[in-house]
């Protein structure tokens, strides 16, 4: 009944939210958004565009902005980015290719929710791309390196070669070859420790992550709940930054429908040339932001408390008003509420 409701909502604000997700999907194509191309597949990985609909992706193939690389146990999937880079999307991961923009430029941003993604990063040109888990970021030098992204909403980093920072609830690490950090959901990064190559995998990582939930249901989900809250609020941040100049856009235009009736057409054409066009190149971009953590919290609760939600409620099949399920379910749903309330304006259905 909840997910209807939910739903519901988000279908009463569909056409205000789709005004902008066309914004920012027009500005993605008008800056040559970023692509990969597919080199290299195993199994049956799919593609899932923005609009929502899943296809096989096949050798040759390219991964466009907004598109999101789903592997399953047996799939994996190599992806050359358009910088000469490459990412290396292992089995049960969800990798999502995006775009931000900072300070009026596009920056390249790179996203696994769920499961292992390996960066082989040898030259940056341009930008330096943001790389996120679902709790924390990792600045780059130059390097390989892996991100585990556990169903607790946990991550762990592994260097192979070269250094990386990760940050983390206002505090950062820096970590060499052959050393790795965890990042708790919701919590700073731990100490670093050195790890031996082929040491640890993420199927055997994640079981541990797995065990956390079962062992502590509400400190699990109190941990992932702590990181939506970030994602919103850099969302409302990005949203404070991108409505005032949609506004001014929307004034501006209103005015040179004006001089087009007062003073003609030439008028109004040096008008919008001076006024309008620079705003119309402006908001757009402000939108990808806030579509950017929109869609992050989004992933939050579809792969971290709905994979929760999943493992206790099989768990818990039996005893279903056990004090630490129920204790759970008032958690994950604040997690729903947040959403709904705070999020879902900015969504439209394709994103579900």
């Amino acid at each position: 009944m909840r997910m209807v409701m939910f739903r519901s909502a988000v279908l009463r604000l569909y056409g205000a939210a789709l005004v902008g997700c066309i914004f920012a999907l027009f500005v993605v194509a008008e800056a040559a958004a970023r692509e990969a191309e597919t080199v290299y597949v195993e199994g049956f990985p799919e593609l899932r565009s923005t609009g929502g609909q899943l296809s096989d992706l096949f050798f040759g193939d390219r991964v466009r902005s907004g598109e999101t690389v789903i592997t399953g146990r047996a799939d994996s999937a190599e992806l050359e980015l358009d910088d000469g880079n490459s990412v290396v999307v292992q089995q049960d991961t969800v990798f999502t290719l995006e775009e931000i923009d900072e300070d009026g430029e596009s920056r390249p941003a790179y996203s696994n929710s769920r499961g292992a993604v390996t960066y082989r990063i040898d030259a940056i040109r341009g930008r330096n791309p943001r790389i996120q888990s679902a709790n924390a970021v990792v600045g780059v030098r130059g390097t390989t390196f892996t991100v585990f992204a556990g169903d607790d909403g946990s991550s762990l980093f592994l260097v192979e070669e070269g250094r990386i920072a990760v940050q983390a609830r206002g505090e950062e690490v820096e970590l060499g070859p052959d050393f790795a950090v965890e990042v708790r959901a919701g919590e700073a990064p731990g100490e670093p420790f050195e790890v031996l190559r082929g040491e640890i995998d993420f199927s055997g990582w994640n079981n541990g992550r797995t065990a956390a939930i079962l062992e502590n249901p509400v400190t699990a989900a109190e941990g992932a709940y702590r990181r939506l809250e970030e994602l919103v609020a850099e969302m409302h941040a990005a949203v404070d930054a991108w409505e005032p100049v949609s506004a001014e856009l929307r004034e501006a235009r209103a005015r040179a429908s004006d001089i087009f009736q007062e003073e003609g057409q030439e008028a109004a054409n040096e008008f919008r040339e001076e006024n309008v066009r620079p705003l119309e190149r402006i908001a757009p971009r402000r939108y990808l932001n806030v579509r950017y953590w929109a869609l992050s919290a989004l992933n939050m609760r579809r792969y971290v408390f709905g994979r929760m939600y999943t493992i206790l409620r099989s768990s818990y099949f039996m005893e279903p008003q056990h004090p630490d399920f129920l204790a759970y379910r008032e958690v994950h749903e604040r997690a729903l509420d947040l959403i709904g309330s705070e999020v879902a304006d900015y969504l439209v259905t394709a994103d579900y």
